[in-house]
């Protein structure tokens, strides 16, 4: 019996102690000692060049999400995914290793080599650290190390609104390395997937139409760098512009005309309608300015306000054209106890007379041709108005044609 337990021991013994072997060649395999040997950690701060060679990184960007674009601070927000592959003959494989590839622990990721790339256009980047860091790295058989990160980036973005708001703007991703010119690092994007941008991405005001990539190099003082760009192109949405811009405006445009249904003594009436009008026409403006950075040129949007203000002012004009006319009448019958007479000539000497204050003039012939006069002046100031109904709407209808078919496209 003892000899049995013996034997049971024995084999418990040799049992435990194979299997704490694996478990320590596994854990090895995971360590730093395994990954990068000791008397290789110097090279941490320095590409891995082979035979005086530049270092190839490939890039690929994911861009999953693209904020509002804003003019004023002529920038444009943007989520993406970038990823990096170089080969390190340096890092060891480890000779267990079963699968093609395998992850490289996070606590491990900061003690390899990384390239030193940065966002030249960048105004800020935020790393995302929730519910954890969100980056990995891979290690391939064939010692390529793949590693991605995402990031929140706000971008740089020159603007030229002279066509606002029928503007095309183009955006960049620029990307460089920080310390290390084309004689250590060459960056070029990924044959298979250079990029990807979510289909699903909805601006509220453009519309993105295409993205391209590009390289090219950066030539500084102390040498030159590899560079990388990833170019937007976006286009305003005109149904925005027309529901925000072209219909209030037309619309108030519209509302000074009214006057031109009222009665010619109500100048003072005709005078608040045209006032009012114009001044919400330079405050909605003034509301439209406040979005976008002062400029120097003359945008599209410019043009059009101008044109309708012009229109405003020519009511105006008008309005002081035909109370010029008024006002004489006015004064006339004001000298005869202020009614107003207008009265339809008969012959010589005789008229019948319609009153709307209860004035009456007499036949003789020294009044009637100051009632002629009176009477043609209100009959014209009557035609002007007559005519402006008509011909305001119509120039401003051909003006806008003009305007959309000539300047606006």
């Amino acid at each position: 019996m003892r000899t049995f337990l013996g034997i049971l021991l024995l084999v418990g013994v040799i049992f435990c102690s194979v299997h704490t072997k694996e478990v320590r060649e596994f854990d090895e395999t995971l360590s730093l000692e395994n990954i990068l040997p000791f008397k290789q950690k110097s090279f941490k701060w320095s590409p891995p060049a082979s035979n005086g060679n530049a270092t190839q990184v490939k890039l690929h960007v994911t861009v999953a999400n693209l904020d509002t674009i804003d003019e004023r601070s002529m920038t444009f927000g943007c989520d993406l995914y970038l990823a990096q592959s170089w080969k390190d003959s340096r890092i060891g494989v480890p000779e267990n290793m079963q699968e093609g590839y395998r992850n490289i622990p996070t606590d491990l990721v900061g003690e390899i080599w990384k390239p030193d790339t940065f966002f030249k256009n960048a105004r800020s980047v935020k790393f995302q650290t929730l519910p954890s860091p969100n980056e990995y790295a891979w290690q391939f058989k064939d010692q390529t190390i793949l590693y991605m990160v995402k990031l929140y980036v706000i971008l740089t973005c020159p603007m030229n609104f002279k066509r606002f708001p029928h503007d095309t703007q183009t955006c960049r991703i620029v990307i460089e390395s920080m310390s290390n010119d084309e004689s250590k690092i060459i960056f070029v994007w990924d044959p298979e997937i250079p990029w990807k941008v979510e289909p699903e991405l909805e601006l509220p005001q453009m519309e993105l139409i295409s993205t391209e990539s590009a390289k090219s190099s950066t030539k500084y003082a102390i040498g030159k760098y590899s560079c990388l760009e990833l170019i937007f192109t976006f286009k305003r949405r005109v149904c925005s512009s027309i529901m925000r811009m072209y219909i209030p405006i037309g619309l108030l445009v519209s509302l000074s005309w009214l006057s031109f249904w009222m009665q010619p003594e109500a100048g003072q009436a005709r005078l608040s309608l045209g006032t009012v009008c114009l001044l919400i026409l330079a405050f909605q403006y003034m509301a439209i300015q406040r979005t976008f950075p002062p400029v120097s040129y003359v945008m599209t949007m410019d043009i059009f306000v101008a044109g309708c203000a012009l229109f405003i002012i020519a009511s105006l004009v008008e309005l002081a054209w035909v109370n010029t006319l008024v006002a004489s009448v006015t004064s006339e019958v004001a000298k005869a106890n202020g009614s107003f007479v207008q009265g339809k000539l008969r012959h010589l000497g005789h008229y019948e007379e319609e009153t709307t204050g209860g004035m009456t003039l007499t036949g003789q012939s020294q009044n009637l041709n100051k009632a002629r006069d009176l009477l043609h002046k209100r009959e014209k100031a009557l035609q002007i108005d007559r005519f402006s109904r008509w011909c305001f709407p119509i120039f401003f209808l051909g003006s806008i044609v003009v305007y959309w078919f000539g300047v606006a496209n």
